[in-house]
């Protein structure tokens, strides 16, 4: 039986549709890690922004029991720039969002992952350090470093995965 979902990611260096990768059997970390990476891509096709779309998910054990996307806060009107193109101040993060769903449910956010497609910024960071959350892993950087800089430095462990990273970046 053939889906109408179709197979494709977003290559978000050249914003071109790229097949989506087999994972196999899922026996690896690295392998849960990818998997919920590309989900984060497709989470934030659901945001409004029109700069930049971000997705997030926590998961515990290795699977997923939150999701956000970058937006306004219910009950707001979902517009995420203004007219000279920058983000609003009431735009919710993507990490910050699946957080704060996540509190009004009986999960616990200890000792979670956090999955993102961007670096936590610095106020999503001190939200990561706060609530317990042990791991992130995330695709792109984010425009200023200090967000995953204080994360390092909480102990909180931190892994990038791109394809196009070397580790001496």
């Amino acid at each position: 039986m053939e889906s109408n979902r179709p197979n494709r990611i977003l290559d978000t260096e050249a914003n071109q549709p790229q097949e989506a990768r087999s994972f196999g059997n899922l026996n690896s970390q690295e392998e849960f890690d990818l998997m919920f990476l590309e989900m984060c891509f497709l989470v934030a096709q659901r945001s409004r922004a029109k700069r930049n779309q971000v997705g997030a998910i926590v998961a515990k054990d290795n699977r997923p029991i939150s999701l956000g996307y970058n937006g306004t806060p219910v009950g707001f009107d979902n517009c995420c720039e203004g007219l000279d193109g920058q983000t609003l101040e009431t735009v919710v993060h993507a990490e910050e969002n699946a957080i704060c769903f996540l509190a009004r449910t009986h999960e616990s956010t200890e000792g979670t992952t956090l999955y993102s497609c961007l670096a936590p910024c610095a106020k999503c960071a001190r939200m990561v350090i706060q609530c317990g959350i042990k791991r992130v892993v995330y695709r792109n950087r984010y425009r200023y470093d200090n967000g995953v800089q204080m994360l390092k430095e909480a102990g909180i462990e931190v892994v990038r995965l791109h394809p196009n990273f070397n580790q001496d970046d």
